[in-house]
């Protein structure tokens, strides 16, 4: 259990650094990264008020018990319903960890994800495709064939069938 502590500032949070905590010998123990990551997003989610999407940590440097690891949160981004915003984990004047996450989520009647590919003419069917350095070096002759279909219009906001959602290019490609 991470035992993140708010602070008067709502976008502050402390992580006392424990043995439990840590990893490695006991003479040279530091912060296990699961638990900087974990901190650093319930530090995320309890300043944003939204669940986090994604995340991502880069680790600088060692939090070694017994220490105080504080966790500031700054938001660039705000929008109606995502947020983009950045942790950064310090102990005293020696950043440990910045985390970058996204926020949110999008509230939607239509919630599915498509995992047949929508039809497009096989590969054999359509014209070759010149890349730019074929066009430039020829003698780097390629065999790639690309079809494509026109999206979908953008009038069409909700698929009822298995599909693309509006405004998809649908592509076939061979090499």
């Amino acid at each position: 259990m991470i035992a993140l502590r708010p602070t008067a500032d709502p976008h502050r949070f402390a992580l006392d650094v424990t043995p439990a905590l840590s990893v490695g010998a006991p003479e040279a123990q530091f912060l296990f990264g699961g638990a900087g990551l974990a901190a650093s997003v319930a530090a995320l989610e309890a300043a944003v008020a939204r669940p986090v999407v994604w995340a991502a940590a880069q680790y600088l440097s060692y939090a070694r018990p017994p220490a105080t690891l504080d966790l500031d949160v700054v938001v660039p981004v705000l929008g109606k319903h995502n947020a983009q915003a950045r942790c950064t984990g310090h102990v005293g004047d020696t950043e440990i960890l910045t985390v970058n996450a996204a926020l949110g989520s999008r509230p939607a009647e239509v919630s599915m994800q498509w995992p047949i590919a929508p039809p497009a003419p096989p590969p054999d069917d359509c014209p070759p495709m010149t890349y730019r350095r074929e066009r430039l070096y020829p003698s780097l002759e390629s065999s790639a064939k690309v079809c494509s279909t026109p999206p979908l219009p953008r009038s069409r906001t909700a698929c009822p069938r298995p599909g693309p959602p509006a405004g998809s290019p649908r592509a076939s490609v061979r090499r």
